[in-house]
């Protein structure tokens, strides 16, 4: 059947949400998007501008999403591999997008992408479009959670428990250490709207001697993909060094197992010092990806 592409519709989130758990439930591909990710973008008080999306589809299936994540300056595609014949008219779409953007004069940087680097025909069909690969920029991980978890003893007069998502003070202190930890201005509004999404994400903090809020990590779980995510990760500056984040993990890891999940993830920075907690965690990687950049011209 031949593909047509389409403006982003209201209705597509839910359909790019059975998109994304089609090619769990087959095996892959594993896409940049997890069903986390897409939620927090597109839930609603998250959602970009609605020209910065576009749809594919074949006898009115959804095959494909171009997305942002965090700029303009984006455009990550979403497509199984069946259909990576795909992928050039859709950085073809991203490309014009952003020709017109440079050309009205918007200040917007190259335009980025990621890909898997194990996704040879992709990167393949990157260079051939004048895409430049910079080499890896995230790396996901993943293990089993049939298998027992390793021992992560809190520290002395500290707790660990779930975030109470009607408590503004709770949700508060997660966001001040979400912060402090990734330099952003989240509010306890925000982290409120992440235990409202189609797959909750509780928020599993750890609690000091003093009842200050040290160290916390998402925990998002999609029971029909049998699939949890962590995301985020962060311990406070204050607070580092302790086994603060460990503990927090460990305890999400059972929250997985609760509901349902049979398989655990975590993406990270490639070169970031917290690859060593996921590894100690029985994390292996998966997947790494490279950032490709381009530009008019």
């Amino acid at each position: 059947m031949p593909v047509t592409d389409r403006p982003f519709l209201d209705d597509d989130y839910l359909r790019t949400r059975e998109l994304l758990a089609g090619f769990e439930r087959r095996g892959g591909p594993l896409t940049w998007w997890g069903l986390d990710r897409l939620d927090a973008l597109c839930f609603p008080g998250y959602w970009e501008a609605a020209e910065a999306f576009h749809a594919w589809e074949r006898d009115g299936r959804l095959v494909g999403v171009v997305h942002p994540e965090n700029g303009a300056d984006e455009a990550f595609l979403e497509l199984h591999p069946e259909d990576g014949e795909l992928a050039g008219p859709m950085l073809a779409w991203a490309e014009g997008r952003h020709r017109s953007a440079v050309a009205r004069g918007e200040p917007i940087g190259p335009l980025g992408t990621t890909a898997p680097a194990a996704d040879l025909a992709g990167a393949a069909i990157l260079a051939a479009r004048g895409w430049r690969d910079e080499g890896p920029v995230e790396v996901l991980r993943s293990r089993s959670l049939d298998v027992p978890d390793p021992p992560a003893p809190l520290p002395a007069g500290h707790a660990v428990r779930l975030a109470d998502p009607a408590d503004p003070a709770d949700l508060d202190a997660v966001a001040a250490v979400t912060n402090a930890v990734f330099a952003v201005s989240f509010s306890g509004a925000t982290i409120a709207l992440e235990h409202r999404f189609p797959s909750p994400r509780e928020s599993v903090v750890v609690v000091a001697p003093d009842g200050t809020v040290a160290s916390w990590c998402g925990v998002t779980v999609e029971p029909s993909v049998g699939i949890g995510w962590f995301e985020p990760v962060g311990t406070h500056p204050d607070h580092r060094r302790r086994g603060l984040a460990a503990a927090a993990m460990t305890f999400g890891l059972e929250r997985m197992r609760e509901r349902g999940a049979r398989t655990a993830r975590v993406g990270t920075g490639a070169a970031m010092e917290a690859n060593r907690l996921y590894v100690a965690l029985g994390f292996a990687e998966v997947q790494v990806y490279h950032r490709w950049r381009w530009s008019p011209g």
